[in-house]
């Protein structure tokens, strides 16, 4: 019996984990941080507009019902980021860990559609043998009774 490598000792492929790498951070990080950064600078440009401006009571109070608007609404967004910024975190870490359960998972498949295919031409060579045995028995009736060429008169 051959012995393995404990998961974490298995080599692994250096220029597709760089290429990996290069597409998970044009791909996946920098979205979602110029994402964040304009919803955060949108909000606080709004908040900024909000706050300078007009000095009689009616521009005070519109510009504080618009701050607080915004507040509301960042509130709304910023949970979003959090749960979008874990489930990336998560799946990259998924990723480093995975690529040699999936060796061994393939591996695994490989050896059941090897025995697979054995005993599928195990249970099917005797059919197989049958029917031909069938077939040329047919062939000899038929060439004995001289109907060998007539097929069907």
């Amino acid at each position: 019996m051959e012995s393995q490598n404990p998961v974490e000792e298995l080599p692994r492929n250096r220029q597709t984990e760089a290429i990996h790498k290069h597409e998970t951070f044009w791909q996946i990080y920098l979205p979602m941080v110029v994402g964040f950064v304009i919803a955060t600078g949108v909000c606080a440009l709004s908040a900024f507009a909000a706050s300078g401006g007009g000095s009689s009571v009616s521009g005070l109070w519109a510009n504080l019902s618009l701050m607080f608007l915004i507040v509301q609404i960042m509130i709304v967004l910023i949970p979003p980021f959090i749960i979008f910024g874990t489930l990336i975190y998560l799946i990259q870490f998924i990723l480093r860990r995975s690529p040699p359960y999936f060796k061994m998972a393939q591996d695994f498949m490989v050896q059941v559609s090897t025995q697979t295919k054995i005993i599928s031409n195990y249970i099917a060579e005797p059919m197989l043998a049958v029917k031909a045995a069938t077939n040329v028995l047919e062939q000899i009736l038929k060439m004995q009774t001289g109907r060998g060429g007539e097929h069907g008169k």
